[in-house]
């Protein structure tokens, strides 16, 4: 029993020391030092410069198909608005007489409520 109480004590001492050993190398991982900084800094510049440059590339390749993009919505947008419009007028002399039907009721159902209060 004193054979298995101290080999678990072993397991787990051992088991903290490696969990310690990670959290150091993941907080070296994480938060690099400064030397370690100062020896990636040429890299990192690079590879900012080149990320820079291709998302100019980029911005300059899909800048002129987005504008086009939005011109030809516009365009299609108007073409369906125009299309439309001649049903919309339509449906409004359609609606019109029980609109003012509706208002009539409405305005009679007010004026016989202010009566009573």
């Amino acid at each position: 029993m004193i054979l298995h109480l101290k080999s678990t004590q072993i397991l787990v001492k051992m088991t903290n020391v490696n969990f310690t050993m990670k959290m150091k190398c993941i907080t070296t991982f994480v938060h690099p030092s400064a030397e370690l900084q100062a020896q990636l800094e040429p890299y990192t510049a690079e590879i900012k410069e080149k990320v820079d440059q291709h998302l100019q590339e980029f911005q300059k390749t899909v800048t002129p198909l987005a504008e086009d993009l939005q011109a030809q919505i516009r365009e299609r947008a108007q073409m369906v608005q125009q299309s439309l419009t001649p049903y919309a007028e339509d449906l409004k002399e359609k609606l019109d007489p029980y609109a003012q039907d509706l208002q009539a009721q409405l305005t009679s159902l007010y004026e016989s409520f202010v009566k009573r209060n």
